[in-house]
């Protein structure tokens, strides 16, 4: 299985890239016999009983399913292996603090990406919890772990400097109405600063030729003028070979949410 994903990423596939894509796979196949079955490791060490103790809880308990067992218990691994002390027979959960269980969260931050971090945060919980009703800590440390910060979008950048976007404007493909149209809509959003949804309801009636401006119709129904600079125009003007609101146009291209 290594080496089939190995091969995958050198070809450049965009998915099964990875091992753990691959088990649904795996498991259909051990099912129907296809594939042999997994031989499960032996338990050894106090952090491994433990992790063996709430795998079952999440089967029987709470009817989680394999994969999504095996997902928690690997993400909650490392806190209870960090937790043996002395010569590896003894899991010290009875002295755990708030402090400790914080400190975990903050060094698996700067080892991880925000996705992981999240799902470690939530998998960690659920370990609290349990161990607090099995009686192995004796107060719930739940609220100690961290809410760890994962916006979308948040790798992108703020802004495209102007070398990127005269890069973007360039790439247009011109020979095309689809470049040209393409070529209009970025002008539009780089040179004027408008909102996809402005550029969108623009209709060729908004453009008026002999005064050099345009009407920019924005919420709440107002309706403004502002000048059309030439090179703004002339991307425009481009993008007229064909009727507006055929491919060219530029409504059923844009997206605004």
């Amino acid at each position: 299985m290594d080496r089939f994903v190995l091969d995958r990423r050198a070809a450049g596939y965009r998915d099964a890239r990875s091992a753990w894509s691959l088990r649904p796979l795996l498991e259909y196949l051990r099912e129907v016999g296809a594939a042999p079955l997994l031989v499960q490791p032996q338990v050894v060490g106090p952090a491994e009983v433990m992790v063996a103790d709430y795998a079952s809880y999440l089967t029987r308990e709470r009817g989680l399913a394999d994969l999504t067992v095996r997902r928690e218990t690997d993400l909650v691994r490392p806190f209870l292996a960090a937790r043996v002390v002395g010569v590896g027979d003894v899991l010290g959960l009875d002295s755990l603090t708030a402090v400790e269980v914080t400190a975990f969260m903050l060094a698996r931050s700067e080892s991880a990406s925000p996705a992981t971090v999240q799902r470690t945060g939530t998998a960690l919980r659920s370990l609290l919890r349990f161990l607090h009703l099995r009686g192995v800590i004796g107060a719930s440390l739940v609220g100690a772990v961290p809410t760890a910060a994962n916006w979308k979008l948040a790798g992108l950048p703020k802004y495209l400097t102007p070398e990127q976007a005269g890069m973007l404007l360039a790439s247009c493909d011109l020979a095309t109405a689809v470049g040209r149209r393409d070529l209009a809509i970025l002008t539009l959003l780089a040179r004027l600063g408008l909102r996809a949804s402005e550029v969108a309801v623009l209709e060729l009636e908004d453009i008026d030729w002999r005064r050099g401006e345009i009407t920019v119709r924005g919420k709440g129904d107002r309706h403004e003028r502002l000048p059309l600079p030439s090179d703004v125009g002339e991307a425009l003007s481009g993008s007229r070979t064909r009727p507006w609101h055929m491919t060219c146009g530029f409504r059923p291209q844009i997206r605004t949410g």
